[in-house]
């Protein structure tokens, strides 16, 4: 069989100092591609490096002036000449869907399908079925799409076992593990994300220790043990995360091709390490990966897929901007993000991924605005939101990140009407995000980030029937609060807002046992405020006791110096 498509095939231009291949699709330095994929993360790597520059291409135009061809016009003559290379279809739907046009891309990949089915052509079915995957992960769609990268790895597997030797046949292998991982994330399921990418790492471990020299590998080698450490930080294991992100820096290309990594690696290393991650030089990297999009999108107003790029890019400097304290910096990037993404959804009504984008963008303009008292302002990005997010769920009730962004949704509306006195409506709005977070801790019971959530609603509703003056109810939420929090404050004593959550919720419950009056009460609460106190003094021995919480001992202290003497 000919595997000779894995080999590059394509030449460059450079335009408005944009290097570009025969397609107009941007080629990103080796450094830069993971720049773009660490800023970016999994889920949009993909979208924005177009899987880096050692993917293959498929075709090669070029008009009679050597100026930039129009791609899709390229594509349109390759299938009319010939309609039965399934190539040629599929690079057609992919640049369709980089514009925005879902539907004329699933058209396309249709018949790429049908063409690559009737010919029998293992190799092609494995392309198209893996642009189809990433076509129904822009629709949302993310049971469809495993279920296409599942068809595509199995292909790729059988043509390893006929050809063992192959290096391109088992790096689209790992590729595919890769592709798998992602989705199984996105759906929540870490433990077998974690082992589909630990598949993919096996196998890029021996080619690259076949040819260290294969920067291309080495290139896999590093993005794959970054997509292990995002699992890892998602599960909560900040140290296994920490060890996988700086053997990706074990990778050796050029310095200035390294300088780029380097500097956005430090997004990944800032939260799986204590300080502040607003660094100057994560607002230099972004900043940096805006600028080039800028350039894309001045090159080519029309390419929805560099749009949704520069959006992002304006989302992540917003982002780091806001966590060193810039918030007016960072409202006006949150502003430039909505701005595009507002236009990219009205001309591309049925792409999710863009909606799912837009909340996201709208989410955190809101907190900006928060951060600035412009409530109403910040009340009207939140709840445009939720409105996203409610009909995105409504789409895909199985897709955990829209599910988990839903009740962080209703979680922030429980907190606008408690504020606003409407505590009846905020109760209800609190129990929606944890009947939400209940069923996504019981489908991924690993995931930290779904576990903390929980115990935040536990939190948020201890408190409102504690108002309410149900303390039995009150006591019941805040202490499955505590029982949450003491096993993630176990798992990493270095993390100073576990250690804080839990001193916050032994307080808490102790309050209400010290208001029952009874001795067996006041003994239970006496213990609360011990262990509360141990951990913040523990807090300040291992020197993340922030400055905001400079009383916490004091506090404590005094509230254990208030119960009657044992």
């Amino acid at each position: 069989m000919d595997h000779s498509r894995f080999s590059s095939v394509v030449s460059h231009q450079e335009v408005n100092g944009i290097l570009l291949n025969r397609l107009c699709l941007p080629v990103f330095s080796f450094g830069l591609t993971l720049a773009l994929a660490l800023v970016f993360g999994a889920g949009q790597a993909t979208l924005a490096a177009n899987e880096g520059s050692g993917r293959t291409e498929i075709l090669q135009t070029e008009d009679a002036g050597g100026s930039t061809p129009d791609p899709l016009r390229a594509c349109e003559q390759a299938v009319e000449l010939d309609p039965v290379d399934a190539w040629n279809w599929v690079q057609f739907g992919v640049l369709e869907q980089q514009v925005g046009r879902l539907e004329a891309a699933e058209v396309a990949l249709n018949d790429a399908l049908a063409v690559a089915e009737a010919d029998g052509n293992e190799r092609d079915l494995s392309v198209v079925m893996t642009a189809r995957g990433h076509l129904q992960r822009a629709q949302g769609d993310l049971a469809a799409a495993l279920e296409s990268y599942r068809t595509s790895l199995a292909i790729i597997e059988r043509l390893v076992a006929q050809d063992p030797g192959n290096a391109g046949l088992r790096r689209e292998l790992s590729k595919s593990h890769k592709r798998i991982g992602s989705v199984l994330e996105a759906q929540g399921d870490l433990v077998a994300a974690l082992e589909s990418h630990r598949a993919g790492l096996t196998i890029l471990e021996r080619l690259a220790a076949q040819d260290p020299a294969n920067a291309q590998w080495q290139r896999d080698l590093s993005l794959t043990h970054v997509a292990i450490g995002d699992v890892q930080r998602a599960q909560g294991d900040r140290s296994a995360a920490r060890e996988s992100y700086e053997t990706a820096l074990q990778v050796h290309p050029s310095d200035q091709e390294w300088r780029d990594y380097l500097v956005a690696l430090q997004l990944r290393l800032a939260d799986v390490r204590p300080g502040r991650r607003g660094t100057l030089a994560a607002v230099q990297s972004c900043e940096a990966i805006v600028a080039i999009f800028e350039s894309l999108v001045a090159l080519a107003p029309d390419n929805a897929n560099w749009q949704s790029g520069l959006a992002l890019g304006h989302l992540r400097l917003g982002q780091v901007q806001l966590a060193g304290r810039n918030v007016f910096t960072a409202r006006e990037s949150f502003r430039a993000s909505v701005a595009i993404l507002e236009r990219l959804v009205a001309q591309h009504p049925d792409n999710p991924a863009w909606q799912s984008q837009l909340a996201h963008s709208y989410d955190e303009l809101g907190k900006a605005q928060f951060g600035l008292q412009d409530v109403l302002a910040a009340l009207e990005s939140f709840q445009a939101s939720f409105a996203i997010t409610e009909r995105l769920v409504a789409l895909d009730p199985g897709n955990a990140q829209w599910q988990g962004h839903f009740a962080h949704g209703h979680s922030r509306n429980g907190d606008l009407q408690w504020s606003s006195d409407d505590r009846a409506s905020a109760r209800e709005s609190y129990r929606a995000a944890l009947e939400i977070r209940r069923q996504l801790v019981a489908q991924s019971p690993e995931n930290e980030r779904w576990q903390t959530d929980l115990s935040v609603s536990h939190d948020r509703i201890g408190d409102s029937l504690n108002a309410q003056g149900d303390l039995a109810g009150a006591l019941e939420n805040h202490r499955a609060a505590v029982e949450i929090r003491e096993r993630l404050a176990a798992q990493d004593r270095d993390h100073a807002g576990r250690q804080r959550y839990l001193v916050v919720s032994y307080v808490k419950a102790a309050n209400i046992l010290k208001g029952q009056g009874s001795k067996q009460a006041l003994e239970t609460a006496r213990d609360h405020y011990r262990k509360a106190l141990a951990v913040a003094v523990r807090m300040q021995e291992r020197g993340i006791l922030t400055f905001r919480d400079a009383g916490l001992i004091e506090e404590v202290e005094h509230l254990l110096a208030t119960l009657p003497d044992e």
